[in-house]
């Protein structure tokens, strides 16, 4: 069995994340991926997420990226 580290970096998709926080930021809604921990992949489906007049992104790595 691998062992994978979520806390990475290299875990994320940090052009995806930009570019749906973009798109929220525009008012457009987004399919967010649900990733699947117990396989290490995304699931088939995704959810719906409807922008707002506060968006709230946080994390451990949230300010990583420079793009984000």
């Amino acid at each position: 069995m691998a062992e994978y580290n979520f806390d990475h970096p290299n875990a994320f998709d940090f052009d995806l994340i930009a570019n749906q926080l973009n798109d929220l930021l525009q008012g457009k809604e987004i399919d967010m991926p649900i990733y699947n921990f117990k396989v290490s992949k995304r699931e088939s489906f995704c959810e719906k997420v409807i922008p707002a007049n506060l968006i709230i992104f946080e994390g451990i790595l949230s300010l990583y990226d420079r793009v984000i």
